[in-house]
């Protein structure tokens, strides 16, 4: 008897067990979550901390005894700088730096989307995707835009941030007026 179609057919119902039993379903890959193109529902930061869909989430800057409005910028670093916020406030020290910004070190490491930009007075600047930088005037440099201040003046900052070292608090806020 001739045991090589025997085999040959072994062979085929093997492989074909094997193949039809693994999961094709979906590739696997690696991913931080936040994507460049990534889209947000915008009601994903609603209800939860006592927003809802007509609310535009914002960053509120405290800093001695002023509280700065701040719209984020449309981007995945700002995406995940909401998503950091999402759990509570976060208290940032931050100083003068080039007579220009405050910077402070974030407690995290942010996506980065940095471009050319000059910045203007009220720009909220995410520096080397871990430093956090309010500018109060005009450069221009590689960042990542992640808010900005709305209707402040060089002056305005200045008087509200002092000069030298400042503890910074920054929070999520709902725009109620939007």
């Amino acid at each position: 008897m001739n045991r090589l179609p025997v085999l040959i057919l072994i062979l085929l119902l093997t492989s074909f067990l094997i193949f039809s039993c693994s999961d094709k379903s979906a590739p696997e890959t690696e991913s931080s979550g936040y994507e460049s193109d990534q889209s947000v529902n915008s009601s994903e930061y609603s209800s939860e901390e006592g927003g809802n869909d007509m609310e535009e989430v914002i960053l509120n800057i405290k800093a001695n005894g002023h509280t700065f409005i701040a719209r984020f910028e449309d981007n995945s670093s700002a995406r995940a700088l909401k998503d950091k916020l999402m759990t509570g406030p976060v208290e940032i020290e931050m100083h003068d730096y080039g007579n220009f910004e405050k910077v402070g070190a974030l407690p995290w490491t942010l996506p980065r989307n940095d471009i050319s930009i000059t910045t203007v007075p009220g720009d909220v600047i995410l520096y080397q995707g871990d430093n956090l930088t309010i500018i109060y005037d005009e450069n221009t440099w590689t960042f990542t835009r992640v808010a900005r201040i709305e209707g402040v003046t060089r002056e305005g900052l200045l008087n509200a941030f002092g000069e030298g070292n400042v503890t910074v608090t920054i929070a999520l806020g709902y725009d109620t007026d939007k």
